[in-house]
C-alpha cells in the first residue's frame, strides 16, 4: 500500500518518477523483490508465513485492481471529460506486473478519433515508446493541475 502512486515528482516531461507514501516513510520508492505467488495454493498446506503472504497477496491484487479502476473515471455518458494531452503522466494498466511495480509513461502524442476525442496515445516509458488505447491508461494529474 505504501507504493501506490500519489503524483508525479516534477512537471519535466522526461521525468517518469512518481511520489509514493514510501518516500515519506523511508525516503525512497519501496520497490522490493517479488515473493512467490501462493494466492492459489490450498490454505491447509501453507506454513504460517506463507499463509500471511497469501492473504497479503490477495489483498494487494484486489486493492490494486480497484484503485486503478477508480483512477479511470467512466462518466463518458454523463458529461464530457478532458482529453489526455501531451506531457501527462499516466499509469499503464497491466495485469501481469508484480506487487509494488507500476508501469509509468509520459504522453508524447495523442491520436484523436473522427469525433475529436482521444482514443490512442503514444507514450514514452523507461523501455521505449509504445502506443496504448486510453482504456488502458490512468492519468495521475492533468497538466494544468501541476502548474503553480
Amino acid at each position: 500500500m505504501n507504493s501506490r502512486l500519489l503524483c508525479p515528482m516534477s512537471i519535466d516531461p522526461f521525468n517518469l518518477d512518481y511520489l509514493t507514501p514510501g518516500h515519506f516513510l523511508i525516503g525512497r520508492n519501496m520497490l522490493s523483490l517479488p515473493e512467490c505467488d501462493v494466492s492459489d495454493e490450498n490454505t491447509h498446506r501453507l506454513s504460517r508465513f506463507q499463509l500471511v503472504s497469501k492473504f497479503s497477496q490477495l489483498i494487494w491484487k484486489r486493492w490494486s485492481n480497484e484503485y486503478i479502476i477508480l483512477l479511470q473515471q467512466r462518466c463518458k455518458w454523463r458529461r464530457r471529460e478532458e482529453n489526455l494531452r501531451v506531457d501527462d503522466l499516466v499509469v499503464i494498466r497491466e495485469e501481469n506486473l508484480a506487487t509494488t511495480h507500476w508501469r509509468m509513461g509520459r504522453v508524447t502524442q495523442v491520436h484523436p478519433g473522427r469525433d475529436g476525442l482521444v482514443r490512442v496515445a503514444t507514450l514514452r516509458t523507461v523501455t521505449g515508446t509504445i502506443q496504448r488505447p486510453i482504456t488502458k491508461l490512468c492519468p495521475l494529474l492533468l497538466s494544468e493541475e501541476m502548474a503553480p
